[in-house]
């Protein structure tokens, strides 16, 4: 899922998502050019996958906070994650 505040109010507001196998690897990227937005998966590291189109926020600060987080969506269930291998570009 990829999430954003669309009105610049402070919340997150607005998401497009992604049908992804979660019972093996997924990488994800997101990039920023400007103040364009977009989101990937892939299941190589190599070949991603856009989740939604890119998106434009207009008052996007030139340094933007970004966050990773996960969840079950099954309040019987918990979300057992593992991430590694994060890189920031700048």
């Amino acid at each position: 899922m990829f999430e954003w505040d669309a009105n610049g109010d402070g919340y997150l507001d607005t998401d497009a998502r992604a049908s992804v196998d979660n019972y093996r690897p997924v990488w994800v990227k997101l990039a920023r050019s400007g103040t364009s937005f977009s989101a990937s998966y892939s299941y190589d590291g190599q070949n991603y996958i856009p989740i939604g189109a890119p998106v434009t926020l207009t008052s996007a600060a030139a340094t933007q906070d970004a966050g990773i987080f996960s969840t079950s969506h099954d309040v019987t269930r918990s979300a057992i994650n593992q991430f590694d291998s994060v890189v920031f570009a700048g």
